[in-house]
């Protein structure tokens, strides 16, 4: 399902972490994963801007989680480098942030969908 894309995250959402080409694949993972946090979302909310928006923040977190690593060490002779894998609760965090901070006025906050810090 296509609600948003490329042309919006660029011009509405003023995006420019996911690339065009990739969009779309972690566009449709972020509406995979803000549904299944939610599964109460109303076909009116769907087509609201904060909903948009909360997608292409989703998007923008799976994609810097699956293509940006962390260095957890280094060493410099001979030289080493390490990178550190980011848990599931850190990026669940992170996606929980962005459905309290678009979908608060929606009223799902109130009906234990999920916490609201």
């Amino acid at each position: 399902m296509d609600y948003v894309d490329y042309d919006y995250y660029q011009n509405s959402y003023k995006g420019f972490t996911t690339p065009s080409e990739k969009f779309p694949y972690y566009s449709e993972r972020a509406y995979e994963k803000v549904d299944a946090m939610t599964q109460t979302l109303t076909d009116e909310i769907k087509a609201s801007d904060s909903f948009k928006k909360c997608l292409c923040a989703v998007t923008d977190i799976l994609y810097k989680e699956e293509n940006e690593q962390e260095v957890s060490s280094e060493k410099v002779g001979p030289y080493t480098r390490q990178f550190r894998e980011k848990k599931v609760t850190i990026v669940n965090n992170q996606i929980s942030e962005k459905l309290a901070i678009y979908l608060f006025d929606t009223g799902i906050c109130y009906r234990g969908v999920f916490d609201v810090y």
